[in-house]
């Protein structure tokens, strides 16, 4: 994860009414925010399987939900009832932090269930590391942590059922920016094409097992930063393996291929995941067979990049066969999973209809 200083054309602090590209929120103090004068909506104890056993993380997650004026959803997430000497504790997370990416993934516009979901599948191996950025405000001003450890089991159990802290790191985020990468596939929805850029064109193809293994790769850059009033925006742009072409809209709107990053504004939904910028949608037109940019909300299937390229290749002659739809869900890292409560897919259809959101003062 890299620690980048701000850029000035992602300054729209004096103009926030025309940010359409920015996803916004507002989130609460580090100590006891307003709205714990109530009872949090969901409360969980943090645990971490391993093994088919419980490693417990000696702390509890409290999700709190508040409807805007306008029927929008904000989430706020904190971690309370920390005890110092768990795995919490020792990776430096206090009561109340307020967590803003785990792993790379932002989760202000997360369900409770989906974050307990991403801490139930921490790796606990001894060799992957698990980062999270939290933001307190201790003083009166907003500090941003980044926290990561590496959770291993123990040969001889520990008495508490908890994983070995390991390679602790932990640093202040003095400029409140951080800027990540992930590289992962876009699926057609109910088609078996994936996007790519090729020949300074954004196009789409279908996988083949001959297909090299970076076959219609697409890097996501994501950021998040802060402003000056406490604002958090999150944004993320399309490019390809090289970071040299990005995914763009010209003028005449048009999908272009630009050699400087395009910012959307981006929601997920289990493994699908929609990039709008202003009032469009990055989307695909089938009777053209071209991507184009859509006045309606369009929604792609992520992958992992790590999912091998023949294993694509294979459903998509099986799903040719059978005349079937490839579930992808099952091929998504299990972060992104669906939330099993219906009431929480139906919040997470609010938050999608949402350009920005916004609290009250805390």
């Amino acid at each position: 994860m890299r620690v980048l200083e701000p850029s000035t054309k992602c300054d729209r602090s004096n103009d926030t009414k025309k940010s359409a590209g920015c996803f916004r929120a507002i989130f609460a103090r580090r100590r006891r925010p307003n709205t714990t004068k109530r009872p949090p909506e969901q409360e969980t104890q943090i645990i971490i399987w391993y093994d088919e056993k419980q490693e417990d993380f000696e702390a509890t997650l409290q999700t709190y939900k508040t409807f805007e004026k306008n029927g929008d959803i904000v989430y706020r997430h904190f971690l309370v009832n920390v005890s110092k000497t768990g795995p919490a504790g020792q990776m430096r997370i206090e009561n109340y932090d307020e967590i803003l990416v785990m792993n790379e993934e932002g989760v202000p516009d997360k369900t409770h269930d989906e974050v307990v979901g991403i801490f139930n599948k921490v790796k606990v191996d001894g060799r992957t590391r698990f980062c999270l950025v939290l933001r307190r405000k201790p003083t009166g001003k907003w500090v941003w942590i980044e926290t990561s450890a590496v959770l291993a089991p123990e040969s001889t159990r520990l008495p508490d059922n908890q994983p070995i802290v390991e390679k602790t790191k932990f640093q202040s985020l003095d400029n409140n920016y951080i800027e990540s990468a992930t590289n992962n596939r876009y699926k057609i929805s109910g088609t078996q094409r994936y996007l790519a850029i090729r020949d300074q064109r954004v196009m789409t193809s279908v996988l083949t097992d001959t297909d090299n293994t970076d076959a219609n790769m697409m890097c996501k850059v994501q950021r998040y930063w802060q402003d000056g009033e406490g604002r958090v925006y999150f944004q993320a742009a399309l490019c390809d393996e090289k970071r040299r072409n990005f995914i763009g809209v010209d003028r005449e709107k048009n999908i272009i291929v630009k050699n400087e990053p395009e910012w959307f504004d981006i929601s997920e939904l289990g493994s699908e995941v929609q990039f709008k910028i202003d009032d469009l949608y990055l989307g695909y037109n089938e009777q053209e067979d071209q991507v184009d940019a859509q006045p309606s909300a369009y929604l792609f299937q992520e992958i992992p990049g790590e999912v091998e390229v023949s294993q694509l290749a294979r459903q998509t002659d099986n799903n040719s066969l059978s005349g079937t739809k490839t579930d992808e869900r099952s091929l998504k890292r299990s972060s992104k999973s669906r939330s099993s409560s219906s009431s929480s897919d139906s919040d997470r259809k609010s938050v999608q209809s949402r350009s920005s959101v916004s609290s009250g003062k805390t």
